[in-house]
């Protein structure tokens, strides 16, 4: 099965995303002395978009899968990411739409900024990216 596929399906069991997730564990930061960042690796959920469902999974190997669907719009993409700081910038290389016509993929790169769990989409999306947990009705598969 195409993993946006099955990013698409855990999104349909997804009735309610907490706006606040996680524990003192799981805080933004390793609590060791050399303040390591922690992973962003996992699969995220678009929030707060109305009428828009969006999936992002990031891999430890650096490459990502996407997608987002906007009324009778479907994009998908997978590509490369690396992290600067608190920012996380997605490269999309592999892309696909249901777009009538001859039109282009209408993104090349995407930046997300890290807050705790979050990620924040910026360049004009709104909504936030949250992660994918069994807590909150979905859970990750490979």
């Amino acid at each position: 099965m195409h993993p946006l596929i099955t990013i698409a399906a855990s999104a349909m069991l997804l009735v309610f995303v907490p706006a606040c997730q996680g524990t003192a564990k799981e805080a933004a930061f390793d609590q060791s002395s050399d303040r390591q960042p922690r992973s962003v690796s996992g699969t995220y959920m678009l929030a707060g978009q109305m009428e828009t469902a969006s999936g992002l999974r990031i891999k430890d190997d650096g490459r990502f899968d996407w997608y987002l669907i906007v009324g009778a719009l479907d994009l998908f993409a997978n590509g490369s990411w690396s992290r600067n700081g608190n920012n996380i910038m997605l490269r999309f290389e592999e892309t696909s739409s249901n777009a009538p016509g001859d039109r282009e993929f209408p993104l090349e790169t995407m930046t997300l900024r890290i807050e705790g769990e979050r990620l924040v989409p910026e360049d004009g999306f709104t909504g936030v990216y949250l992660p994918v947990t069994p807590s909150n009705g979905a859970a990750e598969k490979d």
